[in-house]
């Protein structure tokens, strides 16, 4: 998977990368929503983007932007500003889908509160369900190797050695090693 950097893209490249996302899914109604121009903002450094998808929870219209570390709910109405939520994929504990004739409901539950996204496109609710699902097993993987690799190895150096070794033997993929290299250098 190519990293995507959406703090220095350009509005032209965040635009596309935002419509092979939506399409990935098979949700390109996100094309008009104004909350992908707060989506640089809110990222955190080195979060990448896995998919986009856009909801009613609480009543109002959210963009829902899985990444690598969370899930980001973003709603930006005239009235009432910018809004925004999100879970930490290590605090998610299920993700469930509904789907209708035309519409679709992602629920997750953080062992805190439920979130219930209602009016997902039906071909897509599935797909966010699962990569969410994805998400929250690759996170948890990988934190779980970063944690053995801190405990057996204290020098940076050597930590990093580790995990491009573990890379070139293909045990893990480059999506992982970037991961792993985030959390490790801090």
């Amino acid at each position: 998977m190519q990293r995507f950097d959406f703090k220095r893209a350009s509005f032209v490249e965040r635009r596309r990368e935002c419509a092979r996302l939506a399409r990935d899914i098979g949700d390109e109604q996100l094309l008009s929503k104004v909350e992908l121009g707060e989506l640089p903002e809110l990222l955190l450094h080195g979060e990448q983007v896995v998919a986009l998808s856009a909801g009613i929870m609480e009543g109002a219209l959210w963009l829902i932007t899985v990444t690598d570390q969370r899930i980001l709910f973003i709603d930006n109405t005239m009235l009432t500003g910018l809004s925004q939520t999100s879970i930490d994929l290590d605090h998610v504990n299920t993700v469930s889908c509904e789907i209708g004739l035309i519409f679709g409901t992602v629920i997750i539950e953080d062992g805190a509160s439920m979130r219930v996204i209602d009016n997902v496109w039906k071909m897509s609710a599935e797909k966010v369900a699962q990569i969410i699902r994805d998400a929250v097993l690759l996170k948890r993987s990988v934190s779980k190797l970063a944690r053995a690799i801190e405990e057996s190895e204290k020098d940076a150096g050597k930590r990093l050695e580790k995990i491009n070794a573990l890379l070139q033997k293909g045990v893990i993929r480059f999506d992982e090693f970037q991961m792993l290299k985030s959390r490790l250098t801090g």
